[in-house]
């Protein structure tokens, strides 16, 4: 898996570019169906847009805590994408809320062009080719950051994959120019977002090591690390000398889980973690690409699946695409060495590219959606109608990674949303609390109001009940949520109907 040698990759940049330009229109399809079909950022993203809103109330500097949820969180969370965000709103006027929908979007297609540039790195020429396809239209590459909270994701899985460019280019060839790009563009990924900078780390030194194993190649590594933590060091040095290092540790030990190595090994056996709804065509194409690489005894990108399995168990989703789609351009490849006439060979490739477009426009319908018009609406009501230290339970049937309205209630009601975790893992023990609670709020949501007076007896205070995708009216029917606890709470002598609409149903507790 050596890198291309420089002649040799000019002579290709041509035919390169009308590739990387494809597959990233490919890529944008795909994404776009889901944005255009929302109104509103996708899913997540309130937290970070109350830290933005905060970032230009203090005049784009850094204020020690954010006023997301009432919890005084400290502002340690790597904030270059609320800069980003910031300044676009500040130069263009457009609206925040916007930029929440789009720059995600954007910044994830942005993606494929820097993944293209790491497998023309990696791969030879076709396998890299194939790779970007591939990578462009799996549906774990864009699923988390064309949400709206993808705004830091992506911009940190942005300045990652150049970053792993660059590094790559500095190990084979010691250029000193890709050493000083990797090691800006890694403390950029640093500043973007978390899991950039573990991935970042557990990726540059297994490819250090594994593909150049000498001291030269360390020592470049060691100082590419050096650099980026001075490029990073305006933010991390701010947050320490304001809250201590409580904040990171916090966060590093609320994304730690207690097993790592069952659910790893499960994953990895399993090998169906990349949200293919219909045939698994790139999970397959990848595990043939395991098959050749371990033949030809490279062990890199098979290595690397494995490594981010066990170390970043969380994002491994949104990360593991990479390594995926590199192996799957090896199988790809391979195919092409077949004894197959170009024509047919183009009309299979063809035929490949449009099936995975296709199915990923279909991976996560019911699941990316926006906040709806109705919610939005009723949250408005709240932030007009309600006192300002109003405490609100948000009660829905999805996980609180999902959870759109419980965490955009903070930021468009401007009250505090009494079960949500968001941030909270920024604060030490609060966040594993949060998400307990979370579960046991999902858990009344078929229940009655014994269920919230238990919840408010174990330490959740809150003045109002938040209900959303209920039925209303005379003839309550089942629906998606709650439709059992919208019911008792109506006949419930503790809590009277404050609010109602079409899809909204919110109690005030007497």
């Amino acid at each position: 898996m050596a890198a291309i040698s420089s002649p040799r990759f000019a002579a290709e940049i041509p035919s390169a570019a009308v590739h990387t330009l494809a597959a990233t229109f490919a890529g944008l399809v795909v994404r776009l169906s889901y944005v255009l079909a929302w109104d509103f950022p996708l899913n997540d993203g309130g937290m970070f847009f109350v830290m933005t809103r905060d970032l230009l109330d203090a005049g784009f500097g850094m204020p020690p805590t954010t006023t997301f949820n009432d919890l005084a969180i400290p502002y340690a969370y790597p904030p270059l994408g609320f800069y980003l965000a910031a300044v676009v709103t500040t130069v263009t006027g457009i609206d925040l809320i916007e930029l929440f929908r789009w720059l995600p979007l954007v910044l994830s297609v942005a993606c494929v062009p820097a993944f293209a540039l790491l497998a023309r790195e990696l791969l030879p020429s076709t396998a890299a080719r194939a790779s970007t396809y591939l990578y462009a239209l799996v549906p774990a590459s864009f699923v988390w950051p064309i949400m709206g909270g993808g705004l830091t994701r992506s911009l940190g899985l942005l300045f990652a994959l150049l970053a792993l460019a660059a590094l790559v280019r500095a190990l084979d060839h010691g250029s000193r120019r890709a050493l000083i790009l990797a090691a800006a563009l890694s403390g950029l990924a640093a500043v973007s977002h978390p899991n950039a900078a573990a991935f970042l780390a557990v990726s540059a030194l297994l490819i250090a090591v594994l593909r150049s194993p000498t001291r030269a190649s360390l020592l470049r590594l060691a100082l590419v690390g050096a650099g980026a933590i001075v490029v990073a060091a305006p933010w991390w040095l701010t947050v320490i000398a304001r809250s201590g290092l409580s904040p990171f540790t916090s966060a590093a030990s609320a994304s730690r889980t207690e097993d790592l190595i069952v659910p790893a090994i499960g994953t990895l056996l399993r090998w169906n973690a990349w949200n293919e709804p219909l045939f698994p065509l790139v999970s397959a194409l990848a595990l043939a690409g395991v098959a050749i690489s371990l033949a030809r005894r490279d062990l890199v990108l098979t290595l690397w699946i494995v490594a981010l399995a066990f170390a970043l168990p969380n994002p491994f989703q949104m990360l593991s695409a990479i390594p995926l789609a590199l192996l799957g351009g090896i199988a790809v490849a391979a195919a092409f060495e077949l004894p197959i006439a170009p024509r047919p060979a183009r009309a299979i490739a063809t035929a490949g590219v449009a099936y995975l477009t296709v199915a990923a426009m279909l991976a996560f319908v019911g699941v990316l959606e926006g906040l709806p018009a109705d919610e939005r609406v009723a949250m408005r009501w709240i932030d007009d109608e309600t006192p300002a230290d109003a405490r609100v339970l948000v009660v829905t049937t999805r996980s609180w990674g999902m959870d759109a309205a419980g965490e955009w209630l903070p930021a468009l009601a401007r009250r505090a949303s009494v079960v949500v975790p968001q941030g909270a893992d920024w604060i030490p023990g609060v966040a594993a609390e949060r998400t307990v609670q979370h579960g046991r709020a999902e858990e009344c949501a078929q229940s009655d109001g014994d269920c919230l007076e238990r919840l408010s007896a174990d330490g959740v205070g809150f003045d109002y009940v938040y209900l959303a995708s209920v039925r209303l009216g005379p003839r309550l029917t089942s629906v998606t949520c709650c439709d059992a606890l919208a019911a008792a709470l109506r006949n419930d002598a503790r809590y009277s109907v404050a609010y109602e609409s079409a899809s909204v149903l919110i109690f005030a507790r007497r």
